[in-house]
C-alpha cells in the first residue's frame, strides 16, 4: 500500500517484520542465498494476513507464527544488516514482487476497431458502400467512382489519425510511468550497508531506513523496527485525519 507519510527517522521491514527492542542475537545468522523452499516456514498469505486487522489482531497473528524472533529466522534476513541480495528471485518467487504485473499493451489493430464503432463513421462507410454499388451500376460509372473514393478515404484517414493518437498515448504513458517508478528510490539495508533501490525493487525481508527529508511514501506493508516519534498519514485508508504513531504497541505499517 502505498502514500503514507511520516516524521523521524526509522527503519522498518516490508510485508512482514520487525519491531522496536529486538534482541538482535536472533537475527545473528549467516545470510546465505535460499530457495523458495527455505522460505516454507512462512507463507505469502500469512504475511498478508498481518495487515488485515487493527494492531492487536496482527500481533496475536504475529505470536501465532511463532513470533518476530521465528519470522525473522524464516524469512532469512537481519535486523540490522537486512538481506545479502544474492537471492531477490527467490524472494519474489515465494512471496512475489512490490509491483503490479504489466498490462499487455494494447495493439495497433484493436485501436482501429474500436475506432469503427464510431456511430458517423459507420453511417460514412454504409454512404460510401451504397454509392459505389450505385456507381458500378450506372452507365456512368467512371464519373460516379470519386465520390466513394473519397468517402472511404474520409474514414481511413479519421480511424488512423485517431487509432495512432491513442496508441501512441498508451505507450508514452507507460514510459512516463516506468521513468517515475526508476527516480521514487528508497534507501534500504543490504549486507549491511545501505543502498538506494527503486520501490519495485524491494522485496520481502528487506530493511528500509526512512525519514520525513528522504521519503515521503512507504512503498509496501511492514513493521516498524526501531523509530522516534513515528508518525504515519492513514486517511486514505481510514480517513483518520490526524497521522497515526507507531511504536512498540502499534508497528503495523499498512
Amino acid at each position: 500500500a502505498l502514500g503514507f507519510t511520516w516524521r523521524s527517522s526509522s527503519n522498518w521491514i516490508p510485508a512482514g517484520f520487525c519491531a522496536c527492542d529486538l534482541d538482535r542475537t536472533a537475527g545473528d545468522r549467516a545470510m546465505t542465498k535460499v530457495s523458495p523452499q527455505d522460505f516454507s516456514g512462512v507463507s505469502r498469505t500469512q504475511l498478508m494476513e498481518l495487515f488485515e486487522q487493527e494492531n492487536r489482531a496482527n500481533t496475536e497473528k504475529l505470536e501465532a507464527l511463532g513470533g518476530l524472533e521465528k519470522l525473522i529466522a524464516n524469512l532469512h534476513t537481519h535486523p540490522t544488516k537486512g538481506i545479502s541480495g544474492d537471492d531477490i528471485e527467490q524472494r519474489i518467487a515465494a512471496f512475489g514482487g512490490n509491483f503490479f504485473a504489466e498490462k499487455k499493451l494494447t495493439p495497433y489493430w484493436q485501436y482501429c476497431l474500436n475506432a469503427m464503432q464510431d456511430h458517423v463513421l459507420i453511417l460514412l462507410t454504409v454512404m460510401a458502400t451504397l454509392t459505389l454499388v450505385t456507381a458500378l451500376l450506372s452507365d456512368h460509372t467512371a464519373e460516379e467512382l470519386p465520390e466513394p473514393i473519397a468517402l472511404y478515404m474520409s474514414v481511413f484517414l479519421i480511424v488512423n489519425v485517431t487509432s495512432y493518437i491513442d496508441w501512441s498515448r498508451e505507450r508514452m504513458f507507460v514510459e512516463v510511468s516506468k521513468k517515475l517508478l526508476q527516480s521514487n528510490t528508497k534507501t534500504v539495508i543490504r549486507n549491511g550497508e545501505p543502498v538506494l533501490l527503486a520501490d519495485r525493487e524491494i522485496v520481502v525481508g528487506d530493511v528500509v531506513s526512512f525519514n520525513a527529508h528522504n521519503a515521503q511514501s512507504i512503498p509496501a506493508d511492514g513493521i516498524l523496527l526501531q523509530g522516534v516519534d513515528v508518525k504515519i498519514d492513514e486517511s486514505s485508508l481510514t480517513g483518520e485525519p490526524d497521522a497515526i504513531k507507531k511504536d512498540a504497541e502499534t508497528p503495523f505499517i499498512i
